[in-house]
């Protein structure tokens, strides 16, 4: 949220009084795994929302930040279920991110599900198998890509670029 001068303040999930805007805004949704940060955009930056899935919390937390430095929009979820609670919802999602190899339902159902929801829906598959390359190029169609762990933030700014010219 923005002050009279234009500030962002952070909000936490426990209802404490407004943070300084020392990082991106954190605006709880339906719980406290799944959050919606809002960074203060570049003026050149386009204004994405991305839906960020990611089970292992220090991975979704490095995406996150890497991402607002990017100048999106970021939505994370913590499992496939959180994600398709959001998917179902009316918020804006222009891309999901989703790491392949999670607890549960995967990353590849997860995608399959969501398209249902979305069906022009891009989607990023994060994964450290190559072998996992192979099966999104032959199962997923146009609207997808994959990055291979470990990546840097070029290569992550130029794979979404392309992704969300389309």
């Amino acid at each position: 949220m923005d002050d009279e001068g234009g500030r962002r303040f952070r909000f936490a999930a426990d209802g404490a009084p407004p943070q300084p805007p020392s990082s991106p805004g954190v605006i709880p949704l339906n719980n406290d795994a799944t959050r919606l940060h809002d960074t203060h955009l570049p003026a050149a930056a386009p204004e994405r929302t991305l839906l960020v899935v990611e089970d292992d919390a220090s991975i979704r937390m490095l995406l996150v930040e890497m991402l607002g430095e990017l100048g999106y929009r970021i939505v994370e979820s913590a499992n496939a279920f959180e994600a398709l609670q959001v998917l179902e919802s009316d918020d804006p999602i222009h891309l999901m991110i989703t790491d392949i190899g999670m607890r549960g339902m995967n990353g590849m159902v997860l995608a399959e599900t969501a398209r249902q929801l979305r069906q022009d829906l891009p989607v990023l598959f994060i994964t450290g198998h190559a072998h996992d390359g192979d099966i999104v190029n032959r199962q997923f169609g146009n609207g997808t890509e994959i990055i291979f762990k470990p990546f840097n933030l070029d290569t992550l700014a130029e794979k979404l670029r392309g992704m969300l010219r389309r």
